[in-house]
Order: C-alpha cells, then sequence, then structure tokens
C-alpha cells in the first residue's frame, strides 16, 4: 500500500515519515515525483559524513540492499538533534540539500510538529470518538507545505459517533 502513495504527490510537497519506511526504492519513488523528504533514521543506520554543513548536518549516502556493490549511492542530507530535557538523539535524512535555504533547525522543528499532530490523532482516536464507529466520507488527510504549514481536512462523522 505504501507503494501507491507517491502518486499523489509532486513538487512543493515535503514527505515526512518515521523510520520504518527509509528504503532506497522508495525514497527515489517519492523523489521522482517532484516532491521533498525529511524522514527519520533508525539508530543503527551508518550514514557516513561526505561533507560536513554550516549548520551541523552533513551530506552522506544511501544504497538499496539490492546493490552490494555500492554502485548507486543516493545522497541525503542527515540532521542529528536532541530534544529539550532528554537524553534522546534523532537522525533525520532528507531530500533537502541545501542548508542555507533549508536549515536543521527549522527541519527538525517541523518533524516535531508531526510528533504533535500524531498526538492529537491519537486523542480523537482514542477518546473522541466514542463507543459506536464512526465512519468518514473520505478518509482523514494530511499535508506539509515547506513553509511549515501542517493541515489536515476531513469529512464530518456519518454515523453515531
Amino acid at each position: 500500500m505504501v507503494g501507491r502513495l507517491p502518486r499523489s504527490c509532486g513538487p512543493g510537497q515535503l514527505v515526512l515519515a518515521e523510520r520504518e519506511f527509509l528504503g532506497v526504492p522508495l525514497w527515489q519513488a517519492f523523489t521522482a515525483t517532484g516532491a521533498d523528504l525529511l524522514w527519520r533514521v533508525p539508530a543503527n543506520r551508518i550514514l557516513p559524513v561526505d561533507k560536513r554543513l554550516r549548520d551541523g548536518s552533513w551530506l552522506s549516502h544511501i544504497h538499496a540492499s539490492t546493490d552490494p556493490a555500492r554502485r548507486d549511492p543516493v545522497e541525503v542530507r542527515v540532521l542529528a538533534y536532541q530534544l529539550k530535557d532528554t537524553a534522546d538523539g534523532y537522525r533525520l535524512v532528507t531530500s533537502l540539500l541545501d542548508a542555507r535555504r533549508y536549515p536543521a533547525r527549522q527541519l527538525a522543528g517541523l518533524y516535531r510538529e508531526r510528533w504533535e499532530i500524531e498526538s492529537v490523532f491519537a486523542e480523537i482516536k482514542t477518546h473522541q470518538r466514542g463507543a459506536g464507529s464512526c465512519s468518514a466520507a473520505r478518509p482523514l488527510r494530511v499535508s506539509a507545505s515547506r513553509s511549515g504549514l501542517i493541515s489536515w481536512s476531513t469529512m464530518p462523522c456519518v454515523s453515531s459517533c
């Protein structure tokens, strides 16, 4: 099902994803549409420093598991950061390679907003739906623009909510 998502994307869109989705074929499918990507990376993923950038991020590369000779690298930019009051470190990879135009701090903040939205969705799903089931005329749709605006829309529930 995830493989069909790139067809819904295009230039000017920023696709944010959790670490389970990082893979070269899916990355290339999204970037081929003109969309930009900002995805979390598993902690054990090795991302060598090809070039360190002024904002603390660095350029690196990833390879598909089907490329054992490592002949076809995909260039990515890596952002490493830590949230206030936690010891946990996070790493993101992005197709937005220009550190001046897309500062690491701004991208990390945008990804944090994604977590906040997920918390809202969890609240709606678990606490506000009530005992009855809720069916919508169309699924919840979430989009993010490069300016950092995140929006969602859905049709109101049509059954016992």
